[in-house]
């Protein structure tokens, strides 16, 4: 999941891309644009995908990856 109120572009997602570059193969990935509140909605689906996938800790096994960058960096 990527949350940003400035995407490289806005269509295609850019947290294929991240993901990509990353090397996470074909793990799920898309945006949350949703500016300040961006970081609120990613931990909250954060902890409702790893629980639907897992059930509740200390169960859970799969990681979810926060990408986070300044305002007006570029990716370049």
């Amino acid at each position: 999941m990527l949350a940003t109120s400035t995407p490289d572009h806005p269509c295609p997602a850019t947290a294929p891309e991240v993901a990509g570059r990353l090397g996470l193969g074909e793990a799920p990935a898309f945006d949350i644009a949703a500016v300040c509140s961006g970081f609120v909605y990613f931990m909250t689906l954060a902890d409702r995908y790893a629980m639907a996938l897992d059930g509740p800790p200390p169960d859970a096994q799969h990681r979810v990856v926060y990408v986070v960058r300044p305002t007006g960096s570029s990716s370049q």
